[in-house]
């Protein structure tokens, strides 16, 4: 092989031509095979021919190697070039499978209004707790609306404007109109204000009082008006005996 079929083989650039843009690969001349010319031979020739192929096998190889790393240089400038600041992490949220682990409950129907008031705060607390963002509650939130709740969100969704996301802030707050009415609130309302122990056992009282209260926080919402409200329906003999200290204990109240 003679000093210009190496240069052809080594040079060669995959697309048909020799290459010229960088000759750092190309062997040095005193590491190029010199044939032995006619009537020239020896065992030291053999010895040499040996060692000159595996010099340029080693070229070859670093050849190679010089220009994958050229190659991936190279992408990675365009990559760059393209997306300044480099690409772009995906954002991973919370699948379903994620927050259904929290075993979440479901809500249909409530006979008391109590019952989907206590479900919007569950299932709240639950999305909170896996970090779900506000599209990813609102989305959770309705896989748990079954049976006539879940045609009541399918028909909202139906009326509600195609260019106007669904926050969760409205979802609560629909959900609320439909599931909680004014005027079931207000009857519960009024039934807590008018709530005495009368006939009842004190654990019932107690039951009751803490149920009721919720309907109507505004009257509860100190330890003073608590513990004012409870005394005012407890049954005058506990009344004279239960002292104000007894119930701060007894409610936990701060």
């Amino acid at each position: 092989m003679g000093e210009h079929d190496l240069v052809f083989r080594l040079g060669y650039n995959g697309n048909g031509g020799i290459s010229s843009g960088n000759h750092s690969f190309l062997p040095r001349g005193g590491q190029l095979s010199t044939y032995p010319h006619n009537g020239e031979a020896g065992s030291s020739n053999a010895n040499d021919e040996a060692r000159n192929i595996g010099d340029i096998l080693l070229f070859v190889e670093n050849s190679r190697s010089e220009s994958q790393e050229n190659q991936n240089s190279f992408m990675e400038a365009i990559i760059n070039r393209l997306a300044p600041g480099g690409l772009a992490q995906p954002v991973v949220g919370v699948s379903l499978g994620q927050f259904l682990q929290t075993q979440p409950p479901s809500f249909s129907k409530a006979v008391d209004p109590l019952e989907a008031h206590d479900w919007l705060l569950e299932i709240e607390k639950k999305l909170e707790t896996v970090g779900c963002s506000d599209e990813e509650k609102v989305r959770y939130a309705a896989h748990q609306l079954k049976g006539l709740a879940g045609a009541w969100w399918s028909n909202f969704k139906h009326n509600h404007a195609e260019n106007e996301p669904v926050t969760w802030a409205v979802f609560k707050q629909a959900f609320t109109l439909a599931f909680v009415p004014n005027g079931k609130v207000s009857i519960k309302k009024r039934g807590f204000r008018n709530l005495s122990q009368g006939n009842k056992r004190l654990g019932e009282y107690v039951h009751q009082f803490t149920e009721l209260s919720r309907y109507a926080p505004d009257d509860v919402n100190t330890e003073e008006k608590k513990v004012e409200k409870f005394m005012e329906g407890l049954h005058p003999f506990l009344r004279m005996h239960l002292r104000p200290m007894f119930l701060r204990r007894r409610f936990g109240v701060a």
